[in-house]
Order: C-alpha cells, then sequence, then structure tokens
C-alpha cells in the first residue's frame, strides 16, 4: 500500500511539472502531445515497481523448499550490502528527480 501511494504522489508530482511546462510553452494542457510527455515520464517507474512487488510477491509467498533457502541467502546478501540498501531505500521513497526534472 505504501509503494501505491508513493506511485500515486510521484504520479501527481509529474502530472504538476507536466502541466506547467505546458503552460509555460502556451500549449494546451489536454493535448495529446502534453499527456504522452507525462504518461512517458511515469511509465517507467510505474512498470518496475510493478514488476518489483510482484517479485517480491512470488518470493515471499512459499515458506517451504528451496525457494525459501535462497531467499534467506539473498537477504542475508542483500543485508551485508548498504550501497544496494540505500539505492532500494531511495527508490523506494522516490528520491530521485522526476525524468522533467533532469532535463531543464
Amino acid at each position: 500500500a505504501g509503494q501505491g501511494a508513493n506511485l500515486g504522489f510521484s504520479d501527481a508530482a509529474a502530472l504538476a511539472a507536466s502541466l506547467q511546462l505546458a503552460l509555460a510553452r502556451r500549449e494546451d494542457v489536454g493535448d495529446a502531445p502534453v499527456l504522452r510527455r507525462f504518461r512517458r515520464a511515469r511509465k517507467a517507474d510505474n512498470v518496475t515497481t510493478l514488476h518489483g512487488l510482484d517479485l517480491i510477491n512470488r518470493l515471499f509467498a512459499r515458506a517451504d523448499g528451496p525457494l525459501a533457502a535462497l531467499r534467506q541467502r539473498g537477504m542475508r546478501w542483500f543485508d551485508a550490502l548498504p550501497a544496494l540498501k540505500q539505492l532500494a531505500a531511495s527508490h523506494a521513497m522516490r528520491r530521485e528527480p522526476l525524468p522533467m526534472e533532469r532535463r531543464r
């Protein structure tokens, strides 16, 4: 649920940025190119998060068998790599700049 809320907040921020850019360019905010820019700006994050959460759900759905042992090993490996944990936390908290902010 938290990741869905984070995606929603990021979507809202990206939509606001897209609309501000359109207004600054004197474009109609309802025109297809304006909305396509917004959709392109958010698609990768939404798809990545969807697939990542699906993978996590599948990994933790079973408590037994070889998958459980692999999962435990993976979690120990993840815990031993602070840079990877930081990257995952930053992505989860949406601390990266929005795609439209990077282009300025």
